[in-house]
């Protein structure tokens, strides 16, 4: 090829002037991206910068008052800064020209922003610039003068560097070393200036076009040429094997030639024999297809012998090879010019000094690279078109069906058509991860795959699955789906893979078909496992020569010999099948990270493959070592001299790449494979300590003689080794105290590395601190600034969610004080109290402010960034820690010291001591505990406090100080709040102290845009079992949820996640509390968990290790129970248990352990008349035997622990089982017209079942067994017939004290004064206490009686006896009752008469001191009648009023009543046993009237009616044909039902409201406890009466919501008696009144007819 083809080459190649220009949209997209960098770097030059931006017309004078006012005058450079961002973004996106004069500013100014936006192709012009150094010098040596002038021209060079190479040339006439000198300027300049590499191509596209041109080719043209005159040379060195099949793919031969080629192969013909058959069909290659063909050879030449083509190259007469001349093949590693040039001495200067890449250094390059040949293959079948545009990827949260498998995998391959077979293979390896199993698993199924097709004989081109599969390596399986996956799901990819125990791939690099090769680095990866700072890292690298020595390997071991961390050598284990490492292995970097080390200590690994110069890759290393608290270099004796000095490649390594010279860690040197009893050893090691301690002095922490492990013949020799290594280094490990710095403070290193050198990482970061981000600052400052000193730290942070939790826990109170057996004066007064305090926290909520702390995460929350709501959740458990962790080990010694004081003998004499230290260390032990609750905070009481703050905000009734306490939008926060649910964050539906659920707005309109993304079928899967049962693990497993897997008590209430299936489902994952715990909630708290997951689920786990319990089979008998009594079962659930930790896992172990447990719990449920199979489903194979999840082994002296492969496999299986057991249910529902349920109707169900168990829940689920309860009901049943006996009957206290009710009362009619009634009143208490004694004693004598049987014990007989006063009070309280109300009636009847006494003497007084009577006219004695009188009705009206009972006396009256009715009779009725008493508040709470009595049907059916579960009714629904039109329907639909079934349920409700009215109405208003013993029954008849013979009776599928229903009739009842009564009084009163004015009327006559008479008369 002619000089003049070279240069029309480099003419074809070059790129026209505008394109170095910097294009304005592309800054301006660069400045968005770098926006946060960005800012920071403005905050220092914000004047300057806007005095040279005003100056070239960026920018105006007001924008820079503004600025300048903002930064001088508020001191806030921040806002500064962002203002001259925003300003500078609205200019650019206006003026395209902005950017460029911007662009001219920052260069001057700020250089490190000018740097960060500088295009991408300068840097590689840079890149370029170094790498082929030997190839520009020989070209320049020929035209020095003129490009220096050239350069002058452009500022690229000064006057005084021009005379210097002009003095060179001339003078000395030595053209060699003035083109080095100009060399030398040139990269110094760009390596401060970007740009001058960009004018120095410029420059030499003018003068020397053949420089310009290696500058900016990518890639040499194999010429026809090339290839027939040196063809002796390719056949020497061409390897088919290596190429033949990349060939055949890529159509360089045909497949015709390729299986003749193949056919030669197989017949053992020698290597060269082949190669000469190839060349020769390329020498026949027809013209017009010779360029794309030899392209095509060439690229898979460079990319799978990348030796070959320079060998040629060399191969021929340098001095004329045309190639050499102007051309150059790959980007730096592939010069040609540079594969063999004189050896050049590195010179080591001081510490800013850095050394130039050699020509040893590029040789690591090419021979580190051998895998390369597999790269192009890797990224065209695995990787194809590269990862999605899409900023999240749905499969992260979907769970996939199918299993994969050697069939699916060869499915997926053939059908993934050129889109990359791991995106076909990316739900699978997802669903891999979730389950924690490993890729070697995937690499198995291709091994089987290929097997398989080979035997099959189905080996096809264009089909057949590549063996290059057989070459991967997990990690590459790994690499590929991070290539394929969003970036934005890369942090939780990493994360899942950590917990596998396997190095992150950090960096590697690619080789894209069309591309040149890509070094990938994930920094940002690292965002969720690096959130916040790590266990001090250990950087392992090693040079050129210490490639294949068994560098991992050995890193492996030493980690394995730390009994703090939890890695093992595994986690250096990067091989694949064949021994080799795959396609990403070298160069790359692997992180291998401690995530479950021992608190006390823990390492991270950073272990480097390979080597380049790659300036990606060497930024990387750099920021890898500067962060890193110890580096272990692996060297050998070839990296030195015969002198012992550092080799060029070593000091490139150590002061280039790793710039051990700038970073603060220590450096322990390897030296590899030096023989153990070497004479000369002692002499070496002290020549090669003193090479370092001169280059590095004082890092260097020690030097190592490693011998050949390889060598060794036995295990034990390699044990020995490595144990004597570690023991030299442990002492240096134990002191590494540098933790590693969270992923944003090591990105920002980075790219400061990047922006600055590393001479400069420095200066800006200046040592590590504590390594936290600076939102982890912000976070841990905040919370520390709002501590309270106090120590309630809920209250002070939280006080929306404190207020909620009091009222909650006041409303407990509430009903315990409405329950009690006793209403005293106390009880009343503590009531009226509670109701001021309940209004009060109403009232209080509209105006609590929120905390700053809550402020601050409603700012995290507006930047919609899920990471670094993950990133705060981080530093509140860092924050928190500090001071948990100390009372965590306050209140184990406390609780030591307990135990050791309750064992400790105690004779008299210590008795006391005892006791008094007892009690001292049990006070103590409760003040740690409650320390410890007010820090049980975490992010989730964040939510629930803005939940809280939003959705008073949406209240119409908030005040204008709630609404600007937090400047949040609620829709923001729910929009958030739903992304953070869609990426697998779990939602708190049970939370508070108590636990709550109530249908708060938030949740609802979160749960609504949930549903609205998907409509498909919701299937809901729960789980229950004892504490530390290890069920969020099991979870986690099966769907790859969330849920915190913390030992101990770590769930609190019950959180969901809601993911989705492959085929469309949406599921929703509950995870529950521990049952069964001893600081839990007791037997309630139990049942409630455990109903609500039954009443509420489609599937229920019941999870428990190893055999199932007695307690927890109790536990599930008396919940069935409940479910059944309590009527919330609108779920007919699929129960499976599931045994962990089981060993024998045979078949028929599983069937009978299931035959035992259905057999146990039907007995038990059998004897209370339910039907077991109505409640639940069990099937016959619904028992799964799983093994331990994680394995364990004996390693390099210490127990090593990994997810188990079998568990991973079992519980793939287990959801399966799962997941068609509830399509199944779902279909049979969806067969039978079954309405599907909806995610918000759903929660509001939940919300609904959870009110009634904690409302009535606890008066059944507080026993411990079925036995207990019905033995439990059985003595209640002999205790009311001993009550009825004794107490109620006439016989009984009943007769007797109403016998002398009656004598007293009619005694008290004839009582004339108040006297008399007070004598009566005391000798009628007397008597009724004195009965109330003796009926007690005689009944108590009876009970003891009646329960002498054993299986009575003696624990229950005395909780029965304490009942016994109870109803004996009941009996004498009512009469006692009674006889108040006849003292309160004569009381009034004497106060009256006393009214009617004073009138008439007044009267008559008047009469008789009036001289003038029989002259008095009319008129004045009208005058004097009227002045009487209305002193008589004056004082009669107030004995009137006094004697009427207000309202609230009325409802109190009413309410005590109902009370001790509803006492008496609860066990009587299975209705009655849910009835709560009801409040006073509520009693009087008109609208609850309007809401049971005026709803519509549909809102009727939704507050009082459900549908039961579809397996309960099995007959049609005939019954109610006759009513209901169907029209040419011949099915029945729910709505049809309830618009006709509904109507007659009101019917039949206001039927009995109309006898209850009449029962009332002939008493006058005047109730009593037996009328209102009527009342209650026939409601509880109705109540039944719907349920039982008109719901059951048409087989509607319709059940009553019983609790709801009972409970609103029973208030409107008690409503509707107040009502009547309230006007009933009402009337006595009008009718009182009028008596009044009849009476005023007889005694007005009667005086006018006395003043008419004679004075005698009167």
């Amino acid at each position: 090829m002619s000089e003049a083809t070279v240069e029309a080459a480099g003419d074809e190649s070059r790129p026209k002037m505008s394109e170095t220009v910097i294009e304005s949209s592309c800054l301006i997209s660069k400045l968005h991206s770098e926006r946060r960098t960005i800012l920071v770097q403005l905050q220092s030059c914000i004047t300057p910068l806007c005095d040279a931006l005003v100056a070239n017309g960026v920018l105006d004078k007001d924008t820079v008052t503004n600025i300048a006012l903002v930064q001088d005058e508020l001191d806030d450079p921040t806002t500064a800064a962002e203002t001259l961002y925003d300003a500078l973004v609205g200019k650019a996106e206006t003026d395209p020209t902005a950017m460029k004069r911007f662009m001219e500013a920052a260069e001057k100014v700020v250089p490190a922003v000018f740097r960060l936006l500088i295009p991408e192709q300068d840097y590689s012009l840079l890149a370029r610039l170094l790498s082929g150094k030997r190839n520009v010098l020989r070209q320049l040596q020929a035209c020095v003068k003129q490009l220096s002038e050239a350069l002058i021209a452009n500022a690229v060079l000064d006057e005084e560097t021009m005379k210097t190479v002009t003095l060179v040339h001339d003078e000395l006439n030595d053209p060699a070393t003035a083109a080095e000198s100009l060399y030398d300027a040139v990269v110094t300049k760009s390596a401060t200036d970007l740009r001058v590499a960009v004018k120095f191509v410029e420059a030499a596209e003018k003068v020397a076009p053949a420089i310009a041109h290696v500058l900016r080719s990518t890639k040499v043209v194999l010429t026809y040429e090339l290839l027939t005159s040196r063809r002796d040379k390719f056949i020497e060195l061409l390897d088919p094997n290596a190429i033949l099949e990349a060939c055949a793919k890529e159509g360089v031969v045909t497949q015709k030639q390729y299986n003749a080629l193949d056919k030669v192969r197989e017949m053992g013909k020698p290597r060269k024999f082949v190669a000469n058959l190839f060349v020769r069909v390329l020498e026949k290659t027809a013209e017009d297809e010779r360029v794309s063909k030899l392209k095509a050879f060439e690229t898979i030449l460079l990319t799978r012998q990348p030796d070959v083509l320079p060998a040629v190259l060399e191969s021929g007469d340098r001095a004329t090879s045309p190639l050499l001349e102007g051309q150059a093949f790959g980007s730096g590693a592939s010069d040609a010019s540079v594969l063999c040039p004189p050896p050049v001495s590195p010179t080591v200067h001081d510490e800013q000094m850095e050394v130039e890449p050699t020509a040893s250094d590029h040789l690591h390059v090419a021979d580190c690279d051998e895998t390369s040949g597999l790269k192009l293959d890797f990224h065209n079948i695995l990787i194809g078109n590269g990862r999605p545009a899409t900023a999240r990827d749905e499969s992260l949260s979907t769970v996939e069906l199918d299993k994969l498998n050697p069939a699916k995998i060869v499915q997926l391959y053939r059908n993934c058509k050129g889109r990359g077979f791991a995106t076909a293979l990316k739900p699978y390896l997802i669903d891999l991860l979730k389950r924690r199993e490993t890729f070697q698993t995937v690499l198995d199924m291709f091994v089987d795959a290929l097997n398989e097709e080979e035997k099959s004989n189905k080996l096809c081109w264009d089909n057949a699955l590549p063996h290059f599969l057989l070459e991967l390596s997990p990690k590459d399986i790994f690499v590929a789906l991070l290539e394929v996956t969003s970036e934005a799901a890369h942090g939780r990819l990493v994360a899942l893979y950590a917990t596998l125990n396997c190095a992150i791939p950090l960096v590697y690099v690619l080789q894209p078909s069309t591309q040149q090769r890509r070094t990938v680095i994930n920094f940002s990866a690292l965002q969720e496992l690096l959130a916040g700072p790590s266990y001090p890292l250990v950087v392992s690298c090693g040079s050129k020569n210490a490639i294949g020595r068994g560098k991992s390997n050995l890193t492996g071991k030493l980690v394995g010999q730390l009994q703090t961390s939890s890695l093992s050598s595994d986690s250096f284990d990067i091989q694949t099948s064949g021994g080799s490492g795959g396609p990403t292995h070298s160069p790359s970097i692997d992180l291998a990270l401690d995530v479950k080390a021992n608190v006390k200590g823990g390492l991270n690994f950073a272990d480097v493959h390979g080597f380049t110069l790659e300036q990606e890759f060497c930024h990387a290393l750099s920021t890898l070592c500067s962060v890193a608290a110890l580096v272990l270099v692996h060297i050998t004796i070839e990296d030195f001299d015969s002198s012992g000095s550092l080799g060029d490649g070593l000091t490139a390594l150590i002061l280039k790449c790793c710039s051990l010279h700038l970073c603060d860690a220590r450096v322990v040197f390897f030296v590899r494979d030096v023989p153990a009893r070497s004479s000369t050893l002692g002499g070496l090691m002290t020549s090669v300590r003193h090479s370092f301690t001169r280059l590095l002095p004082n890092k260097v922490a020690e030097i190592v003689a490693v011998e050949n492990l390889q060598a060794c013949r036995t295990d034990n020799q390699r044990q020995k080794t490595v144990v004597r290594i570690k023991d030299q280094l442990t002492l240096i490990f134990q002191k590494l105290r540098q933790k590693l710095p969270c992923f944003e403070a090591i990105n920002e290193r980075y790219v400061s590395t990047i922006m600055a050198g590393p001479q400069q990482y420095r200066r800006q970061f200046g040592d590590m601190e504590d390594g936290f981000s600076e939102l982890g600052r912000q976070v841990c400052e905040i919370l520390e600034q709002n501590k309270p000193t106090d120590g309630r730290l809920v209250d002070r942070l939280f006080p929306l969610t404190a207020i909620f939790a009091s009222i909650a826990r006041n409303r407990q109170r509430e009903k315990q004080f409405l329950e009690s057996e006793v209403q005293s004066t106390q009880v009343r007064s503590e009531l009226a109290d509670l109701a001021s305090e309940l209004r009060q926290m109403e009232n209080l909520k509209f105006t609590c402010p929120v905390s700053k702390p809550v402020q601050f995460f409603a700012a995290v929350i507006k930047q919609e960034s899920y990471c670094r709501i993950g990133e705060f959740q981080h530093y509140l458990e860092v924050w928190k820690a500090q001071y948990v962790n100390p009372l965590l080990a306050e209140r184990r010694d406390l609780m030591d010291q307990l135990q050791s004081a309750g064992h400790a003998s105690r004779d008299a004499a210590e008795s006391r001591q005892t006791d008094e230290r007892h009690d001292a260390l049990k006070r103590k032990l409760d003040v740690v505990s409650v320390q410890i609750d007010q820090l049980d905070i975490s992010i989730d009481s964040f939510w629930s406090e803005l939940m809280e703050f939003c959705d008073l905000q949406e209240d119409d009734t908030a005040c204008y100080t709630l609404r600007k306490s937090c400047d949040l939008d609620p829709a923001l926060a729910k929009r958030v709040y739903t992304q953070c649910v869609v990426e697998g964050y779990p939602m708190q539906l049970l939370r508070g102290n108590p636990l709550q659920m109530t249908a708060n707005k938030f949740l609802q309109d979160v749960l609504t845009q949930l549903h609205v993304k998907s409509e498909n079928n919701l299937v809901v899967v729960s789980v229950i079992g004892v504490q530390s049962s290890a069920k969020s693990t099991l979870l986690n497993y099966l769907f790859g949820c969330g849920f915190a897997t913390r030992a101990g008590r770590c769930t609190k209430g019950l959180y969901a996640s809601y993911v989705s299936v492959s085929d469309g489902r949406r599921l929703l994952i509950l995870d529950s509390e521990g049952l069964l715990s001893l600081e839990g909630g007791g037997h309630v708290f139990d049942g409630q968990i455990t109903v609500m997951a039954m009443a509420c689920s489609d599937v229920v786990i019941v999870n428990h290790k190893g055999e199932i319990s007695s307690q927890l089979k109790e536990l599930l008998e008396v919940c069935l129970y409940a479910m059944d009594y309590l009527k919330v079962a609108a779920i007919r659930p699929e129960m499976m248990f599931v045994l962990r930790d089981q060993r024998d896992r045979d078949t028929r172990v599983q069937l009978d352990t299931l035959t035992l447990m259905k057999k146990l719990l039907k007995d038990a449920v059998g004897n209370s008349q339910m039907n077991f199979d109505d409640l639940v489903s069990l099937r016959k194979d619904a028992i799964f035997l799983l093994p331990s999840a994680f394995s364990e082994q004996k390693r390099d002296g210490r127990t090593v622990e990994w997810p188990s492969a079998v568990f991973a496999e079992e519980t793939f299986s287990l959801r399966q089982r799962m997941l068609g057991w509830a399509q199944e249910a779902q279909s049979a529902a969806n067969s039978s017209s079954h309405e599907e349920i909806s995610l918000i109707d759903w929660y509001n169900r939940s919300c609904t079942v959870w009110e009634i168990l904690t409302t009535y829940g606890h008066t059944l689920l507080h026993y411990k067994a079925l036995y207990e309860l019905r033995l439990h009901k059985e003595m209640a049943d002999l205790v009311k017939v001993i009550v009825k006996d004794v107490a109620e009957s006439d016989t009984g206290l009943a007769g007797k004290a109403d016998q002398v009710v009656k004598k007293h009362t009619r005694r008290l009619r004839t009582a004339k004064d108040e006297r008399k009634v007070e004598t009566l009143d005391r000798e009628c208490r007397s008597e009724l206490t004195s009965l109330r004694e003796q009926c007690h004693e005689e009944i108590v004598s009876v009970f003891d009686a009646r329960t002498d049987a054993k299986k009575y014990n003696e624990d229950l007989k005395q909780k029965f006896r304490m009942k016994l006063a109870t109803p004996v009070t009941h009996v004498y309280e009512f009469h006692l009752y009674t006889w108040q109300m006849q003292l309160r009636v004569t009381s009034d009847r004497l106060n009256i008469e006393a009214v009617d006494r004073h009138f008439t003497l007044q009267t008559n007084e008047v009469l008789k001191s009036s001289e003038y009577q029989s002259a008095m006219s009319q008129t004045k004695a009208m005058e004097l009648f009227e002045e009487l009188w209305a002193e008589y009705e004056t004082e009669y009206r107030r004995q009137l009023n006094a004697a009427r009972k207000s309202r609230v006396d009325i409802e109190q009256e009413i309410s005590e009543i109902f009370k001790t009715v509803l006492t008496r009779h609860r066990h009587d009725n299975e209705m009655l046993s849910v009835v709560s008493v009801a409040s006073l508040q509520n009693v009087s709470a008109s609208h609850r009237t309007a809401r049971f009595v005026n709803r519509n049907n549909e809102a009727w059916f939704r507050s009082y009616l459900e549908i039961t579960p579809v397996n309960l009714v099995r007959r049609g629904i005939d019954a109610i044909k006759g009513f209901v039109n169907l029209g040419e329907r011949k099915d029945i639909s729910i709505s049809d039902v309830v618009c006709n079934v509904v109507p007659e349920v009101k019917r039949r409700v206001e039927s009995l409201m109309n006898n209850v009215s009449a029962a009332v109405l002939g008493q006058d208003g005047k109730l009593d406890a037996a009328i209102v013993t009527n009342i209650v029954f026939a409601a509880s008849e109705a109540a039944l009466d719907i349920e039982r013979r008109y719901l059951f009776g048409v087989n509607t599928r319709l059940q009553l919501r019983r609790a709801h229903f009972v409970n609103d009739l029973f208030i409107y009842l008690q409503q509707m008696a107040v009502t009547f009564a309230s006007s009933a009084d009402e009337s006595r009163f009008s009718e009182d009144i009028k008596e009044l004015e009849k009476k005023k009327q007889r005694k007005k006559q009667n005086f006018l007819d006395m003043i008419s008479e004679d004075a005698d008369d009167v």
